[in-house]
């Protein structure tokens, strides 16, 4: 019986031109081309070895055509192969046994044997949920830290400057009700980490979302939040994420203002971009600011399952890459006036670049959407009827998406974070990031 198996699984070459699989079995493959092939002399497959993660090479030259349709755009082939030698059928056994027990349709044993030694996914854990929000960081946060471990972190903090995030408008309002220092020893206090090693002295406070637009003061909150921070004697950094088309008016005001406001001030107010357009829009209007490279746009995959990802201790090292690992980018950053690049993961000192480098814990981000899954599902019911929201009511100061506990994941607003739990648990990570040339750390609670 014929079946549809995921791309990756299985690639087909006509006369060395790649076609699209649609179907196959161990002797029948449908198939489709953009344009009839005048002369069918070969055909190849490349099947996917869950084993040596490696694809194994079949070439076919006995071929029977049983069906050819012509469509619009393109032409479908059903073919017979002849002769497929016996360790193409094993392969395209073992292929469909494998697809169909990840689909639920076989035992998790029977899996276990196929893909040894990958890892099996431990689907039975994901029935196990919090019951509350409030409930899931609270265990997440109890780590058990020893005495010794905690003067490690202590020591090693030091030498960080130290930094909060304000990135919602319930953050900013209680950052102005109190004295900065009693609002920090608040937070801290209800996530369990007053006491951590790894809390320093606060010296400087990040405004706004990297991730979300809506999530941005207006101009008179962020002008309190800037007095309060000034008063306080406290860096200052504001944060922007993706600027929208519809937002681009808003964004030069915001941008107008900053500038003045620290020229009134007599300081440099440093700005974390996470947009092309707007860090040229900047270095040509307004290039006075300091500027720092965002995490929206210096990307990597991270991903709290990947753990489970079959092979991936095969390509982990590239994994660990992305554009900061060119020198030519790195040059070019700063070529833009880049003086610092943010992170939520740990990556070697980007070749050539001379500026700081910032840490951002115990919360990583893992991906984001111009669309909000969460305002879809408090205004429609329905998380997938999404849309561009132009007027946020922020439901996700009030509600998040919980996934099983065992992932460390949660979903809030328009984006899913993972949770960094050891960052917090040995100071051995601390350490790294000291050596690798990090000299600032971004607290997110």
């Amino acid at each position: 019986m014929s079946k549809t198996l995921p791309a990756a699984f299985i690639i087909g070459f006509m006369n060395d031109k790649d076609v699209r699989i649609i179907e196959s079995d161990e002797k029948i493959i449908t198939f489709e081309t953009d344009e009839k092939i005048p002369d069918i002399s070969s055909f190849n497959l490349k099947v996917f070895d869950f084993q040596t993660f490696q694809y194994m090479s079949f070439s076919f030259s006995e071929i029977r055509i049983i069906e050819l349709q012509e469509k619009p755009f393109s032409v479908i082939y059903k073919i017979e192969l002849l002769r497929p030698s016996q360790k193409y059928i094993t392969c395209m056994k073992k292929l469909f046994l494998i697809d169909d027990n990840v689909k639920g349709a076989g035992d998790i044993e029977t899996l276990k044997t196929i893909v040894e030694p990958n890892p099996i996914y431990p689907k039975e854990n994901d029935k196990n949920f919090c019951t509350d929000w409030e409930e899931q960081e609270k265990k997440w946060f109890q780590v058990s830290v020893t005495t010794e471990d905690n003067q490690r972190f202590r020591k090693l903090s030091q030498k960080f400057e130290l930094c909060f995030t304000l990135d919602n408008n319930e953050l900013y309002h209680q950052f102005l009700e109190c004295p900065a220092d009693k609002m920090f020893a608040e937070r801290l206090q209800e996530k369990g980490l007053q006491n951590h090693g790894i809390i320093s002295e606060f010296k400087r406070v990040y405004i706004g979302s990297e991730f979300c637009c809506n999530l941005f003061p207006s101009i008179d909150l962020l002008e309190n939040c800037l007095e309060k921070a000034w008063q306080q004697n406290l860096g200052i950094t504001v944060v922007f994420s993706f600027i929208r088309e519809d937002n681009v008016n808003s964004m030069e005001k915001v941008i107008e203002f900053l500038y003045q406001w620290q020229e009134q001030k007599e300081i440099t107010i440093e700005l974390v971009i996470n947009d092309w357009g707007m860090l040229h829009y900047i270095n040509t209007h307004f290039p006075k600011f300091t500027l720092a490279y965002g995490r929206m746009i210096n990307k990597k995959l991270k991903d709290t399952k990947i753990p489970w990802k079959w092979g991936i201790d095969k390509v982990k090292d590239k994994l660990e890459e992305n554009s900061l690992n060119l020198s030519h980018f790195t040059n070019f950053l700063q070529e833009l006036e880049i003086k610092r690049i943010e992170f939520d993961f740990r990556n070697n000192r980007p070749d050539k670049f001379s500026g700081g480098l910032s840490f951002h814990f115990p919360y990583f981000q893992t991906n984001s959407s111009l669309y909000c899954p969460l305002n879809a599902e408090c205004t429609t019911y329905n998380r997938t009827k999404q849309g561009v929201v132009a007027s946020c009511p922020q439901f996700c100061n009030e509600f998040v998406y919980l996934y099983p506990e065992h992932l460390y994941m949660v979903g809030k607003g328009n984006s899913i974070f993972g949770f960094n739990r050891e960052v917090i648990t040995g100071a051995e990570l601390l350490e790294d990031l000291w050596n690798q040339g990090y000299d600032r750390l971004v607290l997110n609670l």
